[in-house]
This record gives C-alpha cells, sequence and structure tokens, in this order.
C-alpha cells in the first residue's frame, strides 16, 4: 500500500455524529454517506419519481431512505436497513416534522447543499456532481 493511500485511508475525518434533531432519540447519530450509498440514494430518488399518489413524486420514500442510509447507534449500527421496504416503510409512517428534520440533519452532514446553501434534493442540478 503506497503512503499517500494509506494516510487517505486512515486521517478522513469521522463518519459519525450525534444528530441532536428534536423528536429523535439522544443515541441518534448521523453518518457519511460512502460513494456507493450516495449513487444508491439518487438511483432510488429516480425510482421514485411518480409513483407516489396520483402519479405525484413519492418524496416521503425518498426522505426514508436517506434517514435509513444517514442515521445510526453510538456503535455504528443501522436500526432501519435501507435496502428493505418495510423498513422504509416503518420511517415513512412517522410525522413529517421529524422526517424532515432528520433528512435535513444527515444531508447537512453529508454536506449535499443546493444552490442556495439550504439541503433539500439529493439530484446534482448543474451537472457537475455537485449542487
Amino acid at each position: 500500500m503506497t503512503e499517500l493511500r494509506q494516510l487517505i485511508e486512515t486521517q478522513m475525518p469521522s463518519t459519525q455524529a450525534p444528530a441532536r434533531v428534536d423528536g429523535w432519540p439522544d443515541s441518534t447519530h448521523v453518518r457519511l454517506f460512502s460513494g456507493r450509498e450516495f449513487n444508491d440514494l439518487l438511483t432510488a430518488q429516480e425510482s421514485y419519481k411518480g409513483s407516489g399518489p396520483d402519479g405525484a413524486d413519492d418524496d416521503v420514500m425518498t426522505v426514508a431512505l436517506i434517514i435509513a442510509t444517514g442515521i445510526c447507534d453510538p456503535n455504528g449500527n443501522r436500526p432501519f436497513d435501507p435496502s428493505k421496504p418495510a423498513d422504509l416503510q416503518r420511517l415513512s409512517q412517522l410525522p413529517i416534522q421529524r422526517l424532515q428534520a432528520m433528512s435535513r440533519r444527515i444531508l447537512e452532514f453529508n454536506e449535499i447543499p443546493d444552490a442556495d446553501g439550504e439541503t433539500k434534493p439529493l439530484r446534482p442540478t448543474n451537472g457537475s456532481g455537485t449542487k
């Protein structure tokens, strides 16, 4: 292994932090997405387009997926499996205020802002892979 590779792999910033979001347990942490997880979120977001009531985008399922992927306990264990539709459905039943607050916190922690600095949709808007 090269010295640079070792430095990159060992000196990355912390991959999780306490969430500190009202309405969520104190033991809830937010975690960084891997590149693969971020890609999976973008792909899933596309699949939810038009799948909601009356052909609308199913945004609550995107939010549930962000939360299932982005929260963990202090040991790094995820309480919900983002690959299991039943877990996403269970999350989607929580009050929307709690879902929105946590998804904003996760996106902020992952430094995924929109053009105005707000953390909203995951889809890049300028074609460069950034928002």
